[in-house]
């Protein structure tokens, strides 16, 4: 059995984050410079996640989001969206469905103001998880 690989799950949570409406996402880079109401999906490498017999069986791969917004509530409710379009719902690609998505507990961090911009955005960041399983 081929391993299931971290492209192909970032690849479907990006097409479930890019189901909300009214937000932009992307992977890893988006517009330069960032405009408001977007979410940058930056994916960290998977880990082969299985049972004692079957260890490369599933793969866990952990994200992070960053919602972006031209005010501090945009930011927020960027981050809600988002939210509400990944918290516990399963992802399917080629070959594989994922667990329900779920938010790392403590990884949300306070809206932050980014002044390296000519015009100040806020961002909201949040860490998420996605165990991938066989089909």
């Amino acid at each position: 059995m081929a391993l299931l690989t971290s492209r192909l799950i970032v690849a479907a949570v990006l097409a479930k984050m890019q189901t909300a409406t009214n937000v932009t996402s992307y992977l890893s880079v988006g517009p330069t410079p960032p405009a408001g109401r977007t979410c940058i999906l930056h994916p960290y490498p998977g880990n082969p996640d299985g049972v004692l017999g079957d260890p490369d069986r599933n793969s866990e791969v952990e994200f992070q989001t960053t919602s972006i917004g031209t005010t501090s509530e945009q930011a927020l409710w960027t981050h809600d969206t988002i939210t509400a379009v990944l918290n516990r719902q399963i992802v399917t690609g080629t070959g594989f469905a994922t667990y329900p998505l779920r938010m790392i507990d403590g990884s949300q961090q306070p809206v932050r103001r980014d002044d390296t911009l000519a015009t100040p955005l806020y961002v909201v960041t949040c860490n998420w998880v996605a165990t991938a399983q066989p089909a």
